[in-house]
Parts: structure tokens; C-alpha cells; sequence
């Protein structure tokens, strides 16, 4: 046959596939758009109703000072010492500080804000509202790291990931994302930072800045503002609800999200 022929076939296939991904991936884009208006008008219209916030506010028990210098040293030993280790500091770190204030878990966490299942739910529609807006920044960051000539890589993380062949490793990672990781990055950010900010410079300011450094964390410019968004969403979830298990469940829904597209997706794009 032909080479060039071999090749159309070739190239024709690949065509097919991208396809194949491009379609299926804008249909869900949008049905999670039409999911988001729809949550979005319910949203203004409990705002302009007043009853938006479920809780009051519960104030940091200590200073801004002792706030950003436990998140320091709890920040540093997770990205030191890194996976499990890392995580296991974080929790038993914050559990001594808001024992020394007196807190309970179930306060902690809210864990008696809203029933569980009330909890789950919540966490599944707020990411589904939250995936296209997260898409779009995506696209929109891409584009700007284009422009001033930066290099567009994905997160050395994935590329770990995509190279691990051990079962066990796999499954260490897995839990790590979905399930470790988000614990110790909502405690970070939202148990411990955002609320010190708040209580010192106000909501809008606290949000901005904790989201900003929580993007910034991540050290890859091609997602800051996916991940800045993602932080400022986490935190209002978790100021409007008074839940940090809310958020704990929206960050690890989100995480799961992205290491199922890296695992079912990826054969479709790469050869």
C-alpha cells in the first residue's frame, strides 16, 4: 500500500479519536454549565433573600501572628517531608493547636453543621458548578503562559503518576489525592489561614489572599487561576456553611475528578 496512503489511515484515525474526546468533552461541559445556572440563580436568589449563610462565623481562638506562624511550620513540614508523613503533621499539628483552644472535633470540622448526606450533596453540586468556570480559567491561563512565552508542561505530579506501573503505587497515589491531601490542604488553608486572615482583614481580603497563596503552592503557573478559583470557592463554601468537611469533600471530589481524566482519558489523547 501507499505510504501516504498508510498515512491518511493513519492520520484519519487520530482525527477520529480527537474527535471523540473534543465532542463527549463539551457535552459534559455543557451539562455541568446548565447544572451551574441553574445552582448559580438558586445562589442570588437565596443572597437576595438573606438566607444565604447557614452559620455565623466561628472566630480564629488566637492572633493573626500565631495564625500565619503555626501555617508556616505546619506548611513547611508538608512540603519537606511530602506524602503521608507530611499529611500526618498537618492533622496531628492542628488537632494540639485547637485543643489548646478548646475545640472539639465536631466543631473543628463542622461536623454538626448540616447531616452528612446533606454534606455529600452539597459537595457534588458545588463541583459540578464549579467544573466549567475551572475549564475556562484553564484555557485562559494556558493562553496567557503562551503569550509570554512560557513553557507549557503538565504538573510533575501527573507525570509521576503516568509512570507508575506498581499497583500499590497507584493506589498510594490515589489515596494520597483524593483522600490525604485534600485533608491536609483544607486544614492549611481554610482551617488555619483563611479564617486568621478574615478575622483581621475581613472576607473579600481573606478569600483573595488565602486563594492566591494556595494557587501559588502549587508551584505550575499554567493552573494558577483554575486553582485560584478552586480556592476561592472552597473558602466560601466553607465560610457560608461553617463546614471545613464541605470543603475537605469538594476538594476531594474535584481531585478524584482529575485523576480519573488522567487515567481514562489519557490513552484517547497520547498514542
Amino acid at each position: 500500500m501507499n505510504d501516504d496512503l498508510i498515512q491518511l489511515i493513519r492520520d484519519y484515525q487520530e482525527l477520529l479519536r480527537m474527535e471523540e474526546v473534543y465532542f463527549f468533552g463539551l457535552l459534559l461541559i455543557g451539562w455541568i454549565g446548565w447544572i451551574g445556572w441553574i445552582g448559580w440563580q438558586r445562589v442570588l436568589t437565596r443572597s437576595r433573600e438573606g438566607s444565604l449563610r447557614q452559620v455565623e462565623s466561628v472566630l480564629f481562638p488566637f492572633p493573626l501572628v500565631i495564625g500565619l506562624g503555626y501555617f508556616s511550620v505546619l506548611m513547611s513540614a508538608l512540603l519537606l517531608m511530602s506524602g503521608y508523613t507530611g499529611v500526618g503533621c498537618v492533622v496531628i499539628g492542628y488537632f494540639f493547636l485547637m485543643n489548646q483552644a478548646g475545640f472539639k472535633v465536631s466543631r473543628m470540622f463542622g461536623l454538626d453543621a448540616f447531616p452528612l448526606s446533606k454534606m455529600i450533596c452539597a459537595a457534588l453540586g458545588l463541583t459540578a458548578i464549579g467544573l466549567a468556570p475551572t475549564f475556562l480559567l484553564g484555557g485562559v491561563n494556558e493562553l496567557i503562559c503562551w503569550i509570554l512565552k512560557m513553557e507549557l508542561s503538565s504538573q510533575p505530579v501527573i507525570d509521576e503518576f503516568l509512570m507508575m506501573t506498581e499497583r500499590t503505587e497507584i493506589l498510594s497515589f490515589i489515596g494520597l489525592s483524593v483522600i490525604a491531601g485534600p485533608v491536609a490542604e483544607e486544614i492549611l488553608f481554610r482551617g488555619l489561614l483563611y479564617p486568621a486572615l478574615r478575622d483581621r482583614l475581613g472576607i473579600k481580603l481573606a478569600v483573595v489572599l488565602s486563594s492566591a497563596l494556595f494557587a501559588l503552592v502549587h508551584f505550575h503557573a499554567p493552573t494558577f487561576l483554575p486553582l485560584m478559583f478552586c480556592g476561592v470557592m472552597l473558602a466560601m463554601a466553607y465560610e457560608y456553611s461553617g463546614s471545613l468537611l464541605l470543603a475537605i469533600l469538594i476538594h476531594a471530589i474535584s481531585n478524584l475528578i482529575s485523576v480519573l481524566g488522567v487515567l481514562f482519558l489519557t490513552p484517547f489523547i497520547v498514542k
